[in-house]
């Protein structure tokens, strides 16, 4: 503020659980600091105050209305921040104007546009996969269990961009995904869910081809077309 002058700073507000309202005493607090432009430096940064966790996002207003225009392959984990904020200071009620801008694009964006960003995920999911499965051969256990969570957070939000449906974080939407029957088909849940509850990579990794296979087919049903040289690429 004293570098650049009291119109530095556009908004800060508080998103996450504590805008919701269904925080617990071991949440970490999520904040959005809005700078006037890019020559405005706040470094985001994560630390503890008052023994809470801040994870302290900073971003420019122009860059951070684009992103709440724009329907993404992160969509469903990111929604939430632009639809439920907590102004601590905004006077020119920017959150406000983020919501709306949101919901616009949520009405106006047509399947294609949640598909594509879909089919993004979807190859994402799948090379995760194939290094999982890499790793398995290799007796690479821990890596193969790290992969099959990526494939699965990878997973969660084909499913929840094809359902136009946000989660709160990826942990909710691995679990929604799991347990949520109106969101993914049966041939799909089972699997995935086997593969978040297995003991070891050894069962996790076949549960998570399978869920995937049926997830494939999901999609090319749903008329998502995926680029074969991209996830070869991706892949290798």
């Amino acid at each position: 503020m004293g570098r650049h002058g009291s119109d530095a700073i556009v908004a800060v507000g508080v998103h996450g659980s504590v805008a919701r309202g269904d925080d617990t005493p071991g949440s970490d607090l999520d904040l959005a600091v809005i700078t006037a432009g890019p020559r405005v430096q706040v470094p985001s940064r994560v630390f503890r105050y008052r023994g809470v966790i801040v994870d302290l996002d900073a971003t420019d207003a122009a860059t951070y209305l684009e992103a709440a225009r724009t329907i993404r392959s992160n969509w469903p984990v990111v929604a939430d921040q632009y639809l439920n904020q907590r102004p601590i200071h905004d006077p020119g009620f920017f959150f406000d104007r983020i919501r709306r801008v949101h919901r616009q694009a949520l009405d106006t964006a047509d399947d294609g546009v949640f598909r594509r960003a879909a089919a993004r995920d979807l190859i994402g999911a799948l090379g995760w996969q194939a290094k999982a499965e890499a790793c398995l051969d290799r007796n690479q256990l821990l890596g193969a269990r790290v992969a099959v969570g990526e494939a699965a957070v990878g997973a969660a939000l084909v499913v929840g961009l094809l359902a136009r449906h946000s989660f709160r974080n990826v942990l909710h939407a691995c679990e929604a995904v799991a347990t949520q029957p109106e969101l993914a088909p049966p041939e799909v849940a089972r699997p995935f869910r086997s593969a978040l509850a297995a003991s070891g990579a050894s069962l996790a990794v076949p549960a998570m081809r399978s869920a995937l296979d049926a997830l494939s087919a999901h999609c090319l049903e749903a008329g998502l077309l995926i680029d074969v040289a991209t996830l070869q690429a991706f892949v290798e």
